[in-house]
């Protein structure tokens, strides 16, 4: 069985990394001679996965344009390798033949950025083009464990509603989005599953965090495009950390490390510790290493609470049983925990402030930790669903 997995951005980006993990650990449960091969963007990561025993391929179609020119430019490149694929040559197209599956990996690629009117819609027809190909050469297509929308470019729309009427498979992580699905692109036969994170282990991290009793708060924190909005998020986390210190170690965690810079959420963690007050500082701490998604749940293990910008923080906390308060900055946070009753503790990061953070930990230290147990229990079994209509597609 020769599997070729598509759209995967980045190994730094440890949300991203953990999906496709989690997705193919799953799979060699059932299909244990299972091969795979990967399509990502950055190609410095390749020996990276060679190591790994994972042929890795950058896309068919890299251009990446920076104008509205550009975009007509992007337009004809999309159209023009579609229409010669059955006669190009190369070792990316290579591995389209030989799957005898494809699997579009989870994730929200299918969404207008920031909830934004996305006219000249790259993003999403990169990941479309990935999938094209594989229609085009008559394989099989899962979209597995996605969120998608909002999108409110109705041709975008078009577009999908088409190509996705003609897949083999789609599952979506989260009620919300097979509403949206439903109702949007009249795409009715979806089944809600789990994310694939959910299907990850732990493994031991060698760091230890120290706190001197004081209990601990994991943060994952992110860049944010709005600037007020920016600045609300950035300022009610520093208020809460300067509310409670001497009560709690805070622990800025290293979720999301690049690839690029503005996608680094040490140098957001970095901004926010130095606009602290002194003595507020001595209660806060920045983890900087490269550690896998596994050893991430490890350390966030070490910890009591989490606050988890980045939604797959809230799940990796969730793996390590740890009661978390999520922020959310796509529908995807809300759409997730909230199908597994976690809505109490989810915050709109556009409606953000000190008084709503604040309102929303107390609440968490009041929870009980069988709720978050449960809701693990209950993500677990859904993300193995995924796994079985995966396998029920191909037997």
């Amino acid at each position: 069985m020769k599997i070729l997995i598509t759209n995967f951005h980045s190994i730094q980006n440890k949300g991203d990394l953990g999906i496709v993990l989690g997705l193919m650990a799953g799979l060699r449960a059932k299909w244990p001679q299972a091969s795979f091969s990967l399509i990502g963007r950055q190609s410095d990561e390749r020996e990276w996965w060679a190591n790994r025993g994972i042929n890795f391929y950058q896309p068919v179609l890299t251009y990446q344009p920076t104008s509205r020119l550009a975009f007509l430019v992007f337009l004809f490149k999309f159209w023009q390798t579609l229409r010669t694929i059955r006669t190009s040559q190369s070792a990316v197209l290579e591995a389209y033949r030989e799957a005898d599956l494809v699997i579009s990996k989870g994730g929200s690629f299918f969404r207008e950025p920031e909830y934004k009117r996305n006219w000249l819609p790259v993003g999403i027809l990169g990941h479309l083009h990935q999938l094209l190909i594989a229609k085009k050469l008559g394989k099989p297509i899962v979209l597995s464990a996605q969120s998608f929308g909002p999108i409110n470019n109705p041709i975008t729309r078009l577009i999908l509603r088409r190509v996705f009427r003609r897949l083999a498979l789609i599952t979506v992580r989260d009620g919300d989005s097979a509403r949206w699905l439903g109702k949007v692109l009249k795409i009715k036969n979806v089944s809600v599953v789990g994310d694939s994170a959910f299907l990850l282990k732990s493994s031991p991290t060698t760091i230890k965090l120290s706190t001197d009793g004081k209990p601990i708060v994991g943060l994952t924190v992110r860049t944010w495009g709005q600037p007020q909005e920016s600045k609300n998020y950035r300022q009610a986390i520093i208020a809460l950390i300067e509310n409670h210190t001497g009560q709690f170690q805070f622990v800025f965690m290293p979720q999301v490390i690049g690839p690029k810079a503005y996608e680094d959420d040490r140098l957001v963690a970095e901004a926010i510790v130095n606009q602290l007050s002194v003595t507020a500082r001595l209660s806060t701490m920045v983890i900087k290493d490269d550690l896998s998604p596994s050893e991430l749940i490890d350390l966030y293990h070490q910890t009591d609470f989490f606050i988890a910008t980045r939604l797959h923080s809230a799940i990796f906390a969730l793996l390590a049983d740890r009661p978390i308060l999520a922020i959310g900055y796509e529908p995807k946070t809300v759409g997730v925990l909230g199908d597994l009753g976690l809505t109490d503790w989810v915050i709109d990061i556009r409606s953000i402030d000190a008084k709503v953070l604040s309102d929303c930990f107390a609440s968490l230290l009041e929870a009980s930790g069988t709720v978050f147990s449960r809701a693990t229990d209950q993500a677990r079994v859904a993300a193995n669903k995924n796994i079985d209509l995966i396998s029920d597609l191909i037997k």
